[in-house]
């Protein structure tokens, strides 16, 4: 008899397979052929076997006979008697098929993963609410390059231009951070200056407040160090008025003391303001006020003397017109001297050349002021004449004498006291 083959039938459920009873009798007629094929004897001697020979008592080895058959590397006999002993009756495997899961629910799992068990819950609650609360890119503007800003309720960063209300003007960004619903902070940065804004709510939005920075009105500046940003900066013209703070001066500079030196500029308010000049030789210390917007000139302090000068600041006068000067020296001045700066150019003199200017108080001559007011300690009047010309200056290169028209100049007094 042929081999027959036990069909198990379609994985898991065996279906269209054998039926025990079916494959246990496939297992019967092949196991008695196999013994019959043996010559097997009552004993469970084998006296005969297809191409092996017996031994010395007649019987065949079993490990020639194994080797012969293919079963050399197989349960022998008895292990096999042992396994089927211990098989499942039929009634028992029916049962256990009756429990099997079907088809449909199988497709529905998954593969078991080596190192877990399938009651794992490896992906938590706490993992799954870190997920939900991430934020993706370019919200609140991470890993944004061009966000505007549009709400100061949420921790974000965003961008802001001269016309975003609510902001200090110029092109920057901000970071808000939110504390409480009421209690905010922001700080707005400039791409374009060196400027640093900061911001907080107290249930409302208070006034930007400014950082200052390192050198910012040369406060903390320190030149030996070479460094751009830590240079004092030069004050080109007095007229143009600074932040307070520490800056330098010249003779070079516009309306300055004509010193080089350090100017101190403090202001009272918007309309009031002082400036003290130390020269760097300390021979000298110049001081200059604001009050209501008028400002004066130059008070010269110098050291070890009594002696005290004072600058006023440039005037266009006009003819008949009078005009105060208020110099705070504290005495009337012991001389009086007048300088021009020429706005149309006179007598070969370019424009913005200072001159030394010849005034006359004498009528007679209709030159210069009729009249003087010197006896104030803090300042002097002038009445100016009717005479198209202010008074006399020398021509530029020959020194003749020359008429100087009221419109062609500005004037500024020294006085000197003693």
């Amino acid at each position: 008899m042929a081999r027959k083959n036990i069909e198990l039938g379609v994985i898991p459920t065996g279906q269209g397979g054998d039926t025990f009873r079916s494959a246990m009798t496939k297992i019967n007629g092949m196991t008695e052929e196999l013994y019959t094929a043996i010559g097997e004897v009552g004993n469970g001697a084998v006296k005969s076997a297809a191409g092996v020979k017996p031994d010395a008592t007649g019987d065949i080895p079993k490990a020639a006979l194994a080797t012969a058959i293919g079963l050399d590397s197989k349960a022998d006999k008895s292990g096999v008697e042992t396994a089927l002993n211990l098989k499942a009756d039929k009634t028992s495997v029916s049962e256990g098929l009756s429990l099997k899961a079907d088809k449909a629910t199988l497709d529905s799992k998954v593969d078991k993963v080596a190192g877990k068990t399938l009651s794992s819950n490896d992906y938590t609650t706490l993992e799954k609410t870190k997920l939900a609360d991430m934020v993706s890119p370019m919200a609140f503007g991470l890993g944004s390059k061009s966000l505007n800003v549009t709400a100061d309720d949420v921790t974000a960063f965003a961008g802001y231009a001269g016309n975003t209300a609510g902001f200090p003007g110029g092109n920057g960004q901000v970071i808000t951070m939110v504390g409480a619903a009421t209690r905010r902070t922001r700080i707005a940065t400039d791409h374009d200056v060196d400027t640093v804004y900061f911001q907080r709510m107290t249930d409302t939005w208070q006034p930007w407040r400014r950082f200052l920075l390192r050198n910012d009105y040369g406060l903390g500046a320190d030149p030996r160090s070479n460094l751009p940003g830590d240079q004092i900066a030069h004050i080109d013209n007095i007229s143009t008025l600074r932040s307070n703070g520490k800056y330098r001066v010249s003779p070079a500079t516009v309306g300055g003391p004509g010193v080089y030196g350090t100017l101190d500029m403090n202001w009272y308010d918007a309309t009031n303001w002082t400036m003290v000049v130390h020269a760097t030789d300390a021979s000298v210390m110049a001081v200059r006020g604001c009050v209501n917007g008028a400002a004066s000139g130059w008070v010269m302090h110098y050291a070890g003397s009594s002696v005290k000068k004072w600058v006023s600041d440039w005037r266009t006068l006009q003819a008949g017109a009078t005009s105060y000067f208020q110099h705070n020296i504290g005495i009337p001045g012991t001389s009086y001297t007048w300088q021009g700066r020429i706005k149309v150019a006179t007598a070969g003199w370019q424009v913005g050349s200072v001159v030394s200017v010849s005034t006359n108080a004498e009528t007679a001559y209709q030159t210069g002021f009729t009249a003087w007011e010197l006896t104030d300690p803090n300042g002097f009047r002038i009445q100016c004449n009717s005479s198209p010309n202010l008074g006399m200056i020398n021509t530029f290169g020959s020194g003749a004498v020359a008429y100087l028209p009221w419109a062609n100049v500005e004037l500024r007094c020294i006085v000197v006291a003693i």
